[in-house]
C-alpha cells in the first residue's frame, strides 16, 4: 500500500498521472517497482507493507513526466 498523503477524487487523478500509460490504459509495472519495489528485504509477502510515498505526490507534474518517458522508453 502507498502512502500519499492526498484522498478521493485527487488521489485518483495523481495514481493515473504517475502509473497508467497513456497508450494503452494499463498500469506501468517498471513505474510501480520504481516506487513500490518487491525485492525489499522488509517486505513479507504475508503482510502488505505500507510504503510512504508522499514524495511522490510532491513531485512536479513535469519532472514526473521526464521519470515516466524515460522509465517507460528503457528496455
Amino acid at each position: 500500500m502507498l502512502l500519499l498523503g492526498i484522498e478521493g477524487e485527487e488521489l485518483a487523478k495523481k495514481l493515473v498521472h504517475r502509473f497508467v500509460i497513456d497508450r494503452n490504459g494499463s498500469v506501468s509495472e517498471r513505474l510501480w517497482r520504481l516506487v513500490y519495489s518487491h525485492d525489499d528485504p522488509l517486505d513479507d509477502a504475508e503482510a502488505p507493507v505500507e510504503r510512504d510515498a508522499r514524495w511522490l505526490g510532491g513531485i512536479p507534474e513535469p519532472i514526473w513526466q521526464l521519470v515516466h518517458d524515460n522509465v517507460l522508453r528503457c528496455l
